[in-house]
């Protein structure tokens, strides 16, 4: 680990806690508070805090306390670097909740994935297909997925591992993606040709890639010490830049992320932000933990209405161009209005990573949104999402949520979209056949495929939340054009058992999205015609009723001023009238 890893929190004399700001007071303040603590210091004494003034220390009913901003802040720092023991640790796990009303938001701990425990056992899955378009970290994690998960393409997959570290410098991968690879040949397992012969382990390139990665490293961190000595700022936002991706060479995301939050205080332009923001998604999508996503998804609306904003100032001058060539004489078409492709692909990648971060929340609207909003143009990121990719999670997430014709116009009559659907043909096909309610053939190819589906590595978690979804959302739409339908035909047609149909319907109907009811003698289900004259009637009697209230207290008013008394009262801005 270098020394940047813990640069942010390291405590010196002289400038205090970086990135606390709380100083060598507060933390003298903190060591005399451990102290009186370990000394058998009790709440009953004068403040009960040994050397701190009572006026530091507010103490409510329950024991517990709000300590000061820079108290807080030393906490927080504290908490975070896991250096708790350095300033005053004992302390801090001997009160209770001490981060009790913190006005900063605490760093969220780190999020393991998921694990699912699920095996592919055939191997109907061409690798070349499935991540050859895709590079760097996420090609890796996506053919361990692979290997994981399905014995048959374990060597194979494992095989195409050690290829692709080789062209980045994760050394420690690279080891242990060999033994794992050794292991499953000792197992019995072979490759899909028969090949059972284990690549010989490179340790030369294991050595000369750890140095020449420790050697950059150093220089980048020295680059970056100058840079902070001249304090230009946009040489200090690309030397965090550039460690970052140094990290993510190495395949070390979580100290990537650390590089590119380090970079936001220096990115002052537009483009720089979006720059800055998706250099971070990125690295959230490699850990497949994204922190602090609301103030991911605030940065991204203020990217959002930045963008906005020029989009409007360059339609303005484009329309005042035209205005002075037609003045002057000079008939021309109408002005393109130019656009920053670098500012234009950051954009498209944000919205593609926070597209990824709500399909793993589990908001499909949200998600397919955004997936359905991506510019074909702008969206060759190899090294975290291809066009497949965007064409299956985005089609998939519509399936499950979109109406008729919602689906129809965001993805079927989408341009953009159309392109990437065609890279997946299969996928389209499943969305045709869905839109012309074919929901048999649907769920059949769904089915068919859904072994492919299982080994995406950022879709598995969802493909059986999806099918589900996906086929209630289509019950709702089959009976849409029906008043009565043979619960037999609905059976095969989404191919439920009958009890298994009975129970689906039920929760259907009871929470409203099925207007329905069963006809368990004759097995029907029949649309549930609301009765017009009753729902006339009550809405009559309840009008009367509310006649009623109005005239009493229209005549108890009148009564009232007829004999004198006077009626006060306030109005909505508080001021009393007669």
């Amino acid at each position: 680990m270098s020394g940047f890893a813990d640069e942010g929190v390291s405590f010196d004399e002289e400038d205090g806690m970086n990135g606390g700001g709380g100083g060598p007071d507060v933390f003298i303040q903190l060591m005399q508070q451990q102290q009186h603590h370990q000394n058998g210091g009790n709440h009953s004494n004068a403040n009960g805090f040994g050397g701190l003034p009572p006026d530091i220390i507010m103490g409510d009913d329950n024991g517990e306390y709000d300590y000061p901003m820079e108290i807080q802040e030393a906490m927080h720092a504290g908490r975070s670097a896991g250096n708790l023991d350095d300033f005053g640790g004992g302390f801090l796990r001997g009160i209770i909740n001490p981060f009790r009303n913190t006005q900063r938001e605490a760093e969220p701990q780190r999020v393991a994935p998921v694990e699912m425990n699920f095996t592919v056992d055939t191997a109907a899955v061409d690798l070349d297909t499935h991540v050859g378009n895709h590079q760097g970290i996420i090609k890796t994690q996506r053919l361990l997925h692979v290997a994981k998960h399905c014995p048959p393409l374990r060597v194979d997959a494992l095989k195409m591992v050690l290829k692709n570290i080789q062209k980045t410098s994760e050394v420690a991968l690279y080891t242990k993606v060999h033994e794992d690879l050794k292991s499953s040949l000792a197992s019995g397992l072979k490759g899909e040709d028969g090949d059972s012969v284990l690549p010989k382990l490179d340790d030369v390139w294991v050595r000369e890639t750890k140095k020449i990665h420790d050697s950059k490293m150093e220089k980048l961190e020295h680059d970056l010490k100058n840079y902070k000595a001249n304090s230009i700022k946009e040489s200090i936002r690309r030397g965090f830049d550039d460690i970052g991706y140094h990290f993510l060479a190495a395949g070390d995301a979580n100290n990537a992320l650390k590089a590119f939050n380090s970079s936001r205080d220096y990115a002052e332009g537009l483009k720089e932000q979006a720059h800055m923001l998706s250099n971070r998604l990125k690295a959230c999508v490699y850990l497949q933990h994204f922190p602090n996503p609301n103030q991911l998804q605030e940065n991204m609306r203020d990217i959002e209405a930045g963008l906005e904003r020029i989009s409007a100032g360059l339609v303005k001058d484009a329309k005042l161009k035209d205005a002075k060539e037609k003045e002057g004489g000079i008939v021309a078409g109408p002005s393109v209005v130019a656009t920053d492709s670098q500012l234009d692909r950051s954009w498209n990648l944000i919205k593609a990573c926070m597209a990824l971060y709500q399909m793993s929340a589990g908001e499909y609207t949200k998600a397919a949104d955004l997936f359905v909003s991506l510019n074909p143009e702008s969206c060759d990121f190899p090294d975290v999402i291809v066009g497949r990719d965007i064409a299956q999670y985005g089609a998939l997430c519509a399936l499950a949520r979109y109406d008729r014709q919602t689906l129809k116009e965001k993805v079927l009559s989408n341009k953009g979209f159309k392109s990437f659907l065609e890279t997946a043909p299969e996928v389209r096909r499943m969305v045709e056949k869905f839109y012309t309610s074919q929901f048999g053939e649907f769920l059949g190819s769904f089915n068919e495929h859904r072994n492919q589906l299982m080994l995406d590595l950022l879709l598995a978690p969802h493909v059986d939340g999806l099918l589900a979804q996906t086929r209630t959302h289509g019950m709702i739409e089959f009976f849409r054009c029906y008043d009565s339908v043979k619960l037999e035909d609905m059976s095969r047609e989404f191919c439920y058992t009958p009890a298994e149909l009975h129970e689906e319907l039920v929760k259907l109907i009871l929470s409203g999205r099925l207007p329905a009811r069963i006809d368990s003698l004759n097995q029907n289900l029949n649309r549930d015609t609301p009765d017009v004259f009753m729902e006339s009637a009550l809405k009559v009697k309840q009008n009367v009723d509310q006649l009623k209230i109005d005239l009493h207290v229209a005549i108890l008013r009148s009564n009232l001023a007829r004999h004198g008394f006077s009626i006060r009262g306030k109005d909505d801005r508080g001021e009393i009238f007669l």
